[in-house]
C-alpha cells in the first residue's frame, strides 16, 4: 500500500465534523491528480422524517438542498486547492456506517477521514459510525479527527508494537516522512499478569529499523495495563501525541460496556488523531 493518499473519502454531515475532516484532508494531499470524495448519507431517522412531514418538505426539495450544500463544499475546497478533483455522492438506501463501508470499498479508497465532535458517551449504543469496524471490513485506513487537532501539525506519532512486526503501520507512517521534526514513539503494551517476550523483541527490532531509516527522532517505551486502549490514550496524553496508529481490536476497544471505540474517550479539544488500519 502506498503512503500517498490519492483517493480520500470524507463522510459529510455539514457540521463541525465536516469542517475538521476537510481541513485535515487538505493537509494530506500531495499529488495533483488526487481526488476527494464527499459522501452524504441522506437516509433520515424517524425523527427527521416526522419533522419533514410537519414542515411539508417534499423529498425532491430535500435532495435539492443536500446537493446545493455539497456543491458549496466543493467550491470551498477548490478555493483552497485550485484544480483538485472533488466528487460528491449521496446515499439514501442504507445506514450511515454501511453506506460509508460500501463507498470506501467501491472507490478502493486510500484513506477515509471521519470528523467526530461528539463522543455520544451517554448513548454509546446509538453511535452511527464505528471507525474500527469500517477499517476491519474494508482494509481502508480510517483517520478519526476531533476539533482539537485542527491547528496542530503532526509532530509526535505513537505506534503500538505487538508480537508481530507492524508492517502496515510503518507503511502509513511514511505519509509524514517529510514532516519536519516528526518524532516516532514506539510502545509495547504488556499486561500486568504476563511478560510478553515476543512483543519486546518486536519493539526493539522495529526501533532499530526506524533508528537507521527515519529522518526524525525515534524513542520507545513499555506500557503496563490490562486495557491496552486506555493505556495508549493515557500515554498519548502524557507525550502530547498528534497521531496514534492502531490496529482494530485490542488497541481500539476501550472495554466499556457497550464496547466503545478509542476516540470516544478523547475530549473534543484533544489534539490526538486516531489512524486505524487492518493488519492483513
Amino acid at each position: 500500500m502506498s503512503a500517498r493518499f490519492n483517493t480520500i473519502l470524507i463522510p459529510v454531515d455539514f457540521t463541525l465534523n465536516t469542517q475538521v475532516a476537510i481541513a485535515k484532508t487538505l493537509g494530506l494531499l500531495e499529488d495533483a491528480d488526487a481526488a476527494i470524495h464527499l459522501l452524504h448519507v441522506a437516509r433520515p431517522s424517524w425523527i427527521l422524517r416526522t419533522l419533514r412531514q410537519v414542515a411539508k418538505t417534499r423529498d425532491y426539495e430535500f435532495q435539492a438542498r443536500i446537493e446545493q450544500r455539497l456543491e458549496e463544499l466543493v467550491l470551498r475546497i477548490q478555493k483552497v486547492k485550485p484544480g483538485i478533483r472533488v466528487i460528491t455522492w449521496t446515499d439514501n438506501t442504507q445506514s450511515v456506517e454501511k453506506a460509508i463501508t460500501a463507498k470506501a470499498s467501491f472507490l478502493s479508497a486510500d484513506l477515509l477521514v471521519i470528523g467526530k465532535h461528539s463522543s455520544n458517551w451517554l448513548l454509546p449504543f446509538g453511535r452511527k459510525v464505528i471507525p474500527a469496524r469500517i477499517a476491519t471490513a474494508t482494509g481502508v485506513p480510517v483517520l478519526t479527527v476531533k476539533p482539537g487537532s485542527l491547528k496542530n501539525p503532526v509532530r509526535t506519532v505513537v505506534i503500538p508494537v505487538g508480537p508481530k512486526f507492524p508492517k502496515k503501520k510503518l507503511e502509513l507512517l511514511h505519509a509524514w516522512r517529510d514532516t519536519p521534526d516528526c518524532t516516532i514513539r514506539l510502545v509495547s503494551c504488556l499486561s500486568h499478569d504476563k511478560d510478553d517476550a515476543y512483543s519486546k523483541d518486536s519493539l526493539l527490532n522495529t526501533f532499530r529499523l526506524l533508528k537507521t531509516s527515519w529522518p526524525g527522532s525515534v524513542e520507545y517505551d513499555v506500557l503496563r495495563g490490562n486495557n491496552h486502549a486506555r493505556a495508549l490514550l493515557n500515554y498519548c496524553k502524557k507525550v502530547n501525541a498528534d497521531m496514534l496508529i492502531v490496529y482494530p481490536g485490542e488497541e481500539t476497544n476501550a472495554g466499556v460496556f457497550p464496547a466503545r471505540y478509542i476516540s470516544d474517550l478523547l475530549p473534543v479539544d484533544s489534539r490526538t488523531q486516531i489512524l486505524a488500519i487492518q493488519p492483513v
